[in-house]
């Protein structure tokens, strides 16, 4: 019975769970390119997010446009941070048919007795024109066809570029592409005049701006102006490599061949590469800092700058003259914690013996700006009977309102008992009545001055807890070693469990093996097999069942977080790369890479576990 009630509530919150975690439907349309000539590949995606029971969306005729394949269709499922989401692809490849501005219109699609539409897209179409011999023997031809600033460029911005004085600041950094790259580096302004705080790790998603689907890396921080005037955050850079395909032979016209066919391909099979570095470059940003007003500035204000909460509580409540009560008050919200000053207190202090504030600053949330609380707590000692505690006062300045605002908080009411003694007073003695003990000398058996600790008559020692304890954790240990050696005998006989605990070991074997290997190729391949075999035996999957392009569903329902995903694809596509470009020449390179497949290995192996 009680089973089965157990089963039917963790159902119930299954079912909930479920119902909590349902994502709202979306229907979006994006292009690999807006920029194209008449011999390229358009790729057009239709994705439906939120659920993946539809089918594909019919098209009609798009003026300038010729169909050449599709639909091709791809599902996926997300688990991140304990939220699923779902999405279903469908994508066609369409040739241009004529020159100048060509508009997708917007489709529709009916899901769940709902109609969604999505935005019309605009495409500029240029004649294609031939490369030069020198283009084509070295490889740049694609290039010259290819507007680099469409498929990759960098955003610098801050939420604000007007503040006050010690206001927060969220300045962010993000680099969109949709093309494959091999590396990417970024050298941070160093800034002057202002207090920084990181927020948080990296962030990479996918963003369609003005119809285009890009990748998107972010990466934030929290400045904090130390003093008014104009400041200047200074420019930006960005490094990364740029990987095309070589036009050493004829371009196939397959569509599905073609290399910009899909801007996310994990594919590189059959291909060879031209690499190019690009530098990225974002203008400076200009902040203009005002210095706080003095109209209306409380006299307690210590320069808290944001928006803000507070909490006071005094324990305990009841208690003696001498005693100690401790006053903790926690503010909240959001801006500058660190700089925070403890709030004021306020009524007749003179009846309580005050101490020096201690304080500790938890950051909350690191997303779009620093969040938390700063608890500080004072000691007070009561001098005689009092009723009542100070009150509290926290003056701070809103830049949202652009006024200061007081929180105030108590007085608390308060008990306090007459001082207590330990021995109490008994009729004295004049004090010329009064005589001490003295110690003339001492023989071998002396009086004691110290009569020792006191033992309940009776007790003997094997009664004692810690006795007990001592005769029973033996016994316990060695059951508790006899279960571990048989649970062990039971796994070694089950080759699945085998397979599953010494991946771990194999694949590490293989990397080691890996670096005495002179020739690329064979090192990139042990590299791939390592991988993927460890894969195989955590997923209790057949290696042949591993797949570089559905590795991400695979990872994200075992709980891997889309970085971790994106680092194991990076490694397995590099092996690819090499594999079937010819090598990527550098001793150097493979170490790196080893590395950074030992890396990962670490980290799989504790979600794994």
């Amino acid at each position: 019975m009680k089973k089965s009630i157990f089963y039917l509530l963790n159902l119930f919150l299954f079912m909930f769970v479920a119902a909590s975690s349902a994502e709202e439907v979306q229907f979006t349309a994006s292009v690999d390119k807006r920029a194209l000539t008449t011999q390229d590949t358009l790729v057009l995606s239709l994705t439906i997010s939120g659920t993946q029971k539809v089918g594909a969306p019919k098209l009609p005729p798009i003026e300038g446009l010729n169909l050449i394949y599709g639909p091709a269709v791809s599902s996926s499922t997300r688990i991140i941070n304990g939220a699923v989401s779902t999405s279903r692809v469908f994508q066609y490849g369409f040739s241009p048919t004529k020159e100048g501005v060509v508009i997708i219109p917007g489709f529709q699609i009916g899901i769940k007795d709902k109609q969604y539409k999505s935005e019309p897209i605009e495409l500029s179409v240029e004649k294609a024109t031939a490369p030069t011999k020198g283009a084509a023997s070295n490889g740049s031809a694609e290039q010259s066809t290819v507007n680099i600033s469409d498929r990759i460029f960098v955003e610098f911005e801050a939420d604000k570029t007007e503040v006050v004085l010690n206001e927060q600041i969220v300045l962010s950094f993000r680099i969109y592409f949709n093309i494959p790259v091999d590396g990417l580096n970024y050298e941070p302004p160093v800034t002057q005049g202002f207090l920084e705080e990181p927020l948080g790790k990296q962030r990479s998603y996918r963003k369609i701006v003005k119809g285009v689907e890009y990748q998107v890396v972010e990466i934030q921080k929290a400045l904090f102006p130390l003093k008014a005037g104009s400041l200047e955050i200074p420019a930006v850079k960005a490094q990364a490599t740029l990987l095309f395909k070589s036009q050493a032979k004829k371009r196939s016209s397959s569509s599905v061949d073609g290399f910009f066919s899909d801007p996310f391909s994990d594919s590189f099979f059959g291909k060879r590469y031209v690499r190019r570095p690009v530098e990225l470059t974002a203008d400076p940003i200009k902040i203009q800092v005002n210095p706080l007003p003095e109209e209306g500035k409380p006299e307690d204000f210590s320069g808290a700058v944001g928006d803000f909460a507070i909490k006071v509580s005094a324990q305990p409540q009841e208690l003696s003259v001498g005693d100690p009560v401790t006053f903790t008050m926690t503010v909240t919200g959001k801006g500058n914690l660190k700089n925070i000053q403890a709030p004021t207190l306020k009524g007749d202090l003179d009846k309580f013996k005050l101490y020096e504030p201690e304080s500790k600053t938890n950051i909350l949330s690191r997303q779009n700006g620093i969040r938390g609380e700063k608890i500080f707590e004072v000691v007070l000692v009561p001098k005689e009977e009092v009723a009542l505690t100070p009150s509290v006062e926290f003056s701070y300045f809103n830049p949202d309102l652009l006024e200061y605002e007081t929180l105030k908080r108590g007085p608390f009411s308060l008990t306090v008992n007459p001082a207590t003694t330990l021995i109490s007073q008994t009729t004295s003695l004049p004090l010329s009545q009064k005589k001490s003990v003295e110690l003339l000398s001492q023989d071998i058996f002396y009086i004691k001055t110290n009569a020792g600790g006191l033992k309940p008559i009776g007790q003997v020692e094997y009664k004692k807890p810690v006795f007990m304890a001592g005769l029973t954790l033996p016994v316990v240990f060695y059951l508790g070693f006899l279960l571990w050696v048989r649970q062990r005998e039971k796994s070694l006989l089950n080759p699945e469990k085998v397979r599953f605990s010494q991946a771990g070991r194999i694949a590490r074997q293989q990397l080691k093996g890996a670096k005495s290997i002179k020739e690329d190729k064979e090192t990139m391949a042990l590299i791939e097999k390592a991988l993927v075999d460890y894969l195989a035996s955590k997923t209790k999957q057949s290696q042949g069942a591993i797949n570089v392009n559905e590795v991400n569903v695979l990872l994200a329902e075992k709980g891997f977080s889309e970085e971790e995903v994106i680092q194991i694809k990076t490694i397995l596509n590099a092996c690819e790369l090499a594999r079937f470009s010819g090598g990527i020449g550098q001793g150097a390179q493979k170490e790196e890479l080893i590395a950074q497949a030992n890396k990962w290995l670490d980290r799989a192996e504790k979600v794994f576990k």
